[in-house]
């Protein structure tokens, strides 16, 4: 099981982030062996532009 917690501000500072998971082999000969597995994510905003106007005239 895998638990990784990450925060609003951390992953909005350039919209892109990674969760990194290492696996160890432990049966069989490959007993031991690791392997890394990197996953990446991006964050976009999509926006209508009626809210964009209301920010800008309010």
């Amino acid at each position: 099981m895998i638990d990784e917690e990450f925060t609003i501000q951390k992953m909005m500072m350039d919209g892109q982030f990674y969760l990194q998971v290492f696996v160890e082999e432990n049966r069989g000969c490959y007993t031991g062996n690791v392997a890394t597995v990197k996953f990446y994510f991006d964050i976009k905003r999509e926006v209508e532009s009626s809210e964009v106007w209301s920010h800008i005239f309010n």
